[in-house]
């Protein structure tokens, strides 16, 4: 145990690493340099050293296999196939030895890299196992490559690294000489490696002159991902925040961005931010910082307020500037102006002024190198006049010369198709740019979604993806391929925000937003390519995204005009050409869906004929779930004209499709199922509703549904949609369990409300709340808890007025609200004061036949309007009411007779005419 103190282990362990990459004598300087600016904390680094020395030794001793750094007598050793030569070093993270392969299969030197004993207590085995799985999904000229890894029979493990026989980038470049431009060019190749793990949704969070090595031939190498960000990972152990606050402190403060020293977002423009400290150190020979040593509160406070003197103004103060042989007044003019600008935009405070991307930076020195104007700099008619003429500087004199009467005119045109050039070269970086975005945000997140713990890491794809499309939606309009993938990536990112077809975070007034901005971005392309077809299929992906988000407001007025809007799009597409391999499940998506909402909408005909269309479609296209998934839209359908028996071999087939092999794990498939139970349920016997009678077979295809659902909800606190599933199928099998089980039931509803609160502002999961607070009241009575019951209903009804759906002039009968006036109603009515029930129950009929029900057309409307004559007729009777009670069972039974009229001998009618309402 260290005798340190955790604040001062915590001010001291940034300077550890850099003590010991140090060579002792080099140490020793360094050291002594610190205690006159810093003696307390240069000791407490002498004890940390000391402790780590001891260490060493002891372990050593205790285990005399175990290959530890400073001992020269391990060379020569065998660790599995390799033999240790030679320590090459030592650092925070980890000892390298120098190693050869023994086993005969090839010859090559490597690098061996120890866990270092000192620091596996604070977290290092974790990041050394990261660093391993990083390395392994990286190739790149530029960074050093994984070969191998394992365990020594000591138990310490190791990894084996491409080998580089090289020196510090800073210490290269001042060991030769170089110039301005040689080490700008030497810094691309940095840039393109951290460009290939930023694409690899690999942020370093460690980029420093000591990570970056550079061999004798002048090969670049990254090195060191220990502290790395790895999105994907961390997905798959869930482990998202554990790993986030760790690499929030262990950093290099020197070349911590500010976001890293107050703990906050850490993404690629991390990375910019440190990498624009390379390029300084590169170019003026110090840290903007100044000369150290810095203590780690001056560094902290300078990282955060302090913005960093001017490059050019810097470099005479160096000790190590840019070439041996250059002056500082000349080296500061060599670096005044776009080199000033350029590490100056990559420095700032704020993540988004920074460079978009390292290749974004890349870009603007390269376009220094070639004296084109960057893109930092205000793009000036002067500026690009003098980098015109600093590229042609003869043909500029020449042109002069013979052409003085007309220079102006020419120069202009000279500089306008430069311009144009210039323009077409960032137009197409940011399509490629955007579409590898795209790319990679949606191929991961296919892959997160269905995993269980994947919504952490979700919402970071969002944050990121958001702050770099936010800064290319406002000039793409004049490109309609650039606005296409913005537009398809907006979409895309609403949908993971909050559109409830698949996974998603809750977020659905995010969501409508970006489906906006995504809109939008696709009207410009038909705009100016009417015949894109791609261009209609986004659109109506899109209406059908928004017109998903418009069913769950309250009303939904707007939700059918986004559907017929979603199908003529779809039309478009469909009879335009063929599908596109790529689009076949988004074509069936948005097809199945609008079905689905036409239906619920009594628009049978067209929503059958829709739905009949896509199951085809499915099965044509090699889609065998999607055709199962369709056989839900179907039965619910049938359901909604009674023809139950139809809706169960329809869904049947459904569930023995999607029923998961043993073993399955994804979320996705799992979910299918789940719904497909739940259906299966409401056919045999949902309570109160549509369906066969068949309560307890019911219950159990909704207890089947509702424990796969609470198990994936387990799994993942953050993921919305699979809430929203919680409380379905929990409302559902309740409804049945509380006729005989008031207990369990209860126990069900308290699991919905659990888990509907951890979903924040979100209207849809206050109205499940709503549904389950005034429902459990039921159960409630039934175990003699009125008190209870009584304060559930006052929190309905709190939320029903936050919605804004009570008071209300007219309501929906199938509504939140008709739930939690009947509850009302009984409650009182089982208080005694049944005057007071039958009087809510008339104002709910006012209300519900304000908003013009369909008894006569649509069946659920009858269902409806005959469970509330049925329960108030009751009440009447219990008044002593008995004229009213008959009236009220006469209507009752006139809408049954006219539906017997419309379906002859259909069970479920027949079973209204003849139950207790008879």
């Amino acid at each position: 145990m260290s005798r340190l103190n955790l604040s001062s282990w915590q001010a001291v362990s940034p300077y550890l690493d850099q003590a010991l990459e140090m060579q002792e004598q080099e140490r020793a300087s360094w050291l002594a340099a610190l205690s006159e600016r810093n003696p307390a904390l240069a000791a407490d680094l002498q004890i940390l050293l000391e402790e780590h020395r001891m260490l060493v030794e002891e372990r050593f001793l205790e285990q005399p296999l175990l290959p530890l750094p400073g001992r020269a007598s391990l060379a020569g050793q065998a660790i599995g196939s390799y033999t240790l030569l030679s320590p090459i070093g030592e650092g925070g993270m980890g000892a390298v030895w120098l190693a050869e392969r023994s086993d005969g299969r090839f010859e090559r030197k490597v690098a061996l890299k120890f866990l270092n004993i000192a620091l596996a207590a604070h977290g290092g085995e974790e990041r050394f196992k990261r660093e391993g799985k990083i390395l392994g999904g990286l190739a790149h000229p530029h960074i050093a490559q994984l070969l191998d890894a394992g365990v020594s029979p000591a138990g310490q493990p190791f990894l084996v690294l491409e080998h580089v026989d090289g020196e510090h980038i800073d210490r290269y470049c001042d060991g030769r000489a170089l110039d301005v431009e040689a080490r700008v060019r030497l810094f691309l190749d940095v840039l393109a490696a951290v460009s290939h793990a930023h694409a690899n949704l690999i942020v370093h969070r460690d980029i420093k002159p000591s990570n970056v090595l550079v061999s004798t031939d002048g090969q670049v190498k990254l090195l060191d991902f220990g502290i790395a960000k790895l999105v994907v990972d961390e997905a798959h152990q869930g482990a998202a925040t554990a790993l986030t606050r760790e690499g929030a402190s262990a950093m290099t403060p020197l070349y911590a961005a500010p976001e890293q020293v107050t703990a906050g977002l850490v993404t690629t423009a991390t990375d910019v931010y440190a990498l624009g400290v390379l390029l300084y150190v590169l170019l003026a020979g110090q840290h903007p910082a100044g000369p150290g040593p810095h203590s780690l509160a001056d560094l902290i406070k300078w990282t955060v307020d302090t913005e960093p003197p001017q490059l050019s103004d810097n470099a005479s103060l160096g000790t190590n500037a840019a070439s041996r042989s250059t002056t500082p007044d000349k080296l500061g003019r060599l670096l005044r102006g776009d080199l000033d600008t350029i590490v100056a935009k990559a420095l700032k405070k704020n993540p988004r002024e920074r460079y978009m991307s390292a290749t974004a930076l890349g870009d603007d020195l390269r376009r220094y190198l070639s004296h084109q104007p960057i893109g930092a700099r205000p793009d000036t008619l002067a500026y690009r006049a003098a980098k015109f003429s600093r590229r042609n500087r003869m043909a500029v004199v020449l042109a002069t010369l013979a052409f003085a009467g007309s220079a102006a005119g020419v120069l202009g045109t000279i500089i306008q198709a430069r311009t144009a050039n210039r323009e077409r070269v960032i137009a197409e970086r940011r399509f490629n740019e955007v579409r590898q975005l795209a790319n990679k945000l949606f191929e991961v997140d296919r892959q997160v979604r269905d995993l269980p713990g994947g919504a952490k890491t979700r919402q970071f794809l969002v944050d990121t993806s958001l702050e770099y499309l936010r800064r290319l939606a406002t000039d793409v309009r004049s490109d309609p391929d650039l606005a296409l993938d913005v537009g398809t990536a907006f979409m895309r990112v609403g949908r993971v925000q909050g559109v409830p077809i698949s996974a998603n975070l809750g977020q659905a007034d995010n969501a409508e937003h970006n489906l906006r901005i995504a809109e939008g971005l696709i009207q410009s392309v038909l705009a100016a390519q009417p015949a894109n077809r791609t261009a209609f299929l986004r659109s109506a992906q899109i209406a059908h995204d928004r017109m998903v988000l418009a069913q769950a407001r309250r009303p939904d007025t707007e939700a059918l005009p986004l559907g017929r809007k979603s199908q003529e799009w779809l039309e478009k597409y469909l009879s335009t050409g063929k599908v596109v391999e790529a689009e076949k499940d988004q074509v069936y998506i948005v097809g199945v869906n609008v079905a689905g909402w036409y239906l619920r909408n009594d628009l049978m005909d067209e929503g059958l004929r829709l739905a009949h269309r896509m199951i085809e479609f499915a099965k044509a296209t090699n889609q065998p779930r999607h055709a199962a998934s369709g056989q839900i839209a179907l039965a619910r359908a049938l359901r909604g004209t009674g023809d139950l028996d139809g809706a169960l071999v329809a869904i049947r087939e459904g569930v023995k499709v999607l029923e998961p092999a043993p073993g399955e794990t994804r979320v996705g498939i799992q979910r299918s199922f789940a719904l497909a139970l739940c259906t299966e349920g409401e056919v045999l016997g949902e309570d109160d509703a549509i369906s066969m009678g068949r309560s307890r077979e019911a219950a159990g295809q909704f207890g089947r549904a509702y424990r796969i659902a609470t198990d994936l909800a387990r799994l993942d606190v953050n993921e919305s949609q699979i809430r929203f599933s919680v409380a379905t199928y929990g409302i559902r099998l309740a409804g049945i369990v509380r006729h005989s089980d008031p207990r369990r039931a209860l126990a069900i509803y308290d699991e919905v409300l659990r888990h509907s609160a951890e979903i924040k502002n979100n209207p849809r999961a206050r109205r499940d709340e709503t549904r389950a607070l005034a429902r459990s009241t039921y159960p409630l009575r039934q175990l003699g808890r009125s008190g209870e019951a009584r304060r559930r209903l006052d929190a309905a009804f709190t939320r029903l007025r936050e919605l804004k759906l009570y008071p209300a002039e007219q309501t929906n009968p199938s509504s939140e609200a008709v739930d939690t006036l009947r509850a009302l109603a009984e409650y009182e009515a089982g208080k005694g004061d049944i005057k007071r029930g039958i009087g809510i129950y008339q104002q709910l009929l006012g209300w519900i036949l304000a908003s013009k029900p369909k008894p006569e057309s649509r069946l659920s409307d009858a269902l409806d309007l005959s469970n509330i004559y049925l329960a108030k007729s009751r009440l009447h009777r219990r008044a002593g009411q008995t004229d009213a009670a008959s009236a009220l069972e006469a209507r009752r039974v006139e809408l049954w007779r006219h539906w017997e009229r419309k379906l002859p001998n259909n069970p479920f009618v027949l079973r209204q005419l003849t139950g207790p309402g008879k």
